[in-house]
């Protein structure tokens, strides 16, 4: 059984090497959960690194051209399946449920990846984020986990989420009730391919499509809807992201918001922009939530902004 899956865009990485990194236990059972890891290095003399941090759902085969892109760029790259989705250990029997025990131990098992492969991720040490994965990597900055960090960049952040009326205190309810483990109201339990016109991620068919091929080519990358304590932890989380704890990171911070976001709050991200000391915010209008994998137009446009920030940091 592969551990890494070759398509076009796979097969263009440089040496990637997985690796297999033990995290926290599990909180559901008390055992060790497995996170997988890949780290491609630049093939020129590297100018710095970068920790990737997808998104719910997603995993690392997904973000190749952008590897590429970093790799093009000068630096290696270290990426991960977040705990719990992907390749990387499930927490539940039932494989397809997203389930999370706990953001914290996500965060921590970042730190791990990290730890195990620092000597090979030459300083400045940056970090890139999407979505969910951007939650995950602010808590990391609030809790000073990886403390090398030079500055971090917010991919359409999920720092608020655009549910149901109530869906914070009916997670809340749910969860409270016995039923943390249901998959959440008005979401899919089972994974399966749907057509391009129901997208609401990306404008570009053919990246909508590459996702569904790779998903259907490997059963283990699917996942299905968030669990009702998913949603809760998740709320738990972004609630604690303050303005008093926000005003301690000090290091410089891009924030892409996404001009037809149609997943998380874009709200959300204006405020925290506007709370932490050094951010600039770039709305990129037209562009939906996965800006990286969106049509041509718009990634020019994030290469763009990335590398007026790149330049100054």
């Amino acid at each position: 059984m592969q551990d890494f899956l070759i398509d076009e865009l796979t097969a263009q990485l440089n040496n990637p090497e997985i690796y297999w990194v033990d995290g926290p236990p599990n909180n559901e059972n008390g055992q060790i959960v497995k996170m997988r890891v890949a780290f491609v290095p630049t093939r020129q003399i590297p100018k710095g690194s970068f920790i990737v941090i997808p998104g719910r759902t997603e995993y690392i085969e997904k973000y190749a051209k952008t590897i590429t892109e970093l790799n093009d760029r000068g630096f290696n790259v270290l990426i991960v399946d977040n705990r719990g989705q992907a390749m990387s250990d499930r927490l539940l029997d039932d494989k397809m449920l997203g389930h999370i025990d706990s953001f914290d131990n996500a965060a921590i098992h970042i730190q791990a990846a990290f730890l195990k492969l620092r000597d090979r991720l030459p300083e400045p040490l940056y970090m890139l984020s999407h979505s969910m994965g951007g939650m995950i990597a602010m808590h990391i900055l609030l809790q000073d986990y990886i403390p090398t960090l030079k500055a971090a960049i917010f991919n359409a952040p999920m720092w608020w989420l655009k549910p149901l009326p109530f869906a914070r205190q009916l997670s809340a309810a749910v969860c409270a009730l016995g039923m943390r483990k249901k998959t959440a109201m008005g979401t899919r339990h089972i994974w399966s391919p749907q057509p391009f016109s129901t997208s609401d991620v990306t404008h570009s068919p053919h990246n909508f499509r590459r996702n569904s091929s790779l998903m259907l080519s490997e059963p283990r990358l699917q996942l299905g809807g968030p669990t009702n304590q998913w949603i809760n932890k998740s709320f738990q989380m972004m609630a604690g992201f303050t303005k008093e704890k926000l005003e301690k990171v000090k290091m410089p911070v891009l924030i892409y918001q996404a001009g037809e976001e149609l997943i998380v709050d874009n709200d959300a991200q204006n405020r925290i922009a506007t709370d932490l000391p050094d951010a600039r915010l770039v709305r990129i209008d037209g562009a939906m939530h996965e800006i990286m994998v969106e049509k041509e137009e718009y990634r020019q446009k994030f290469w763009q902004y990335f590398d007026e920030f790149m330049k100054s940091n």
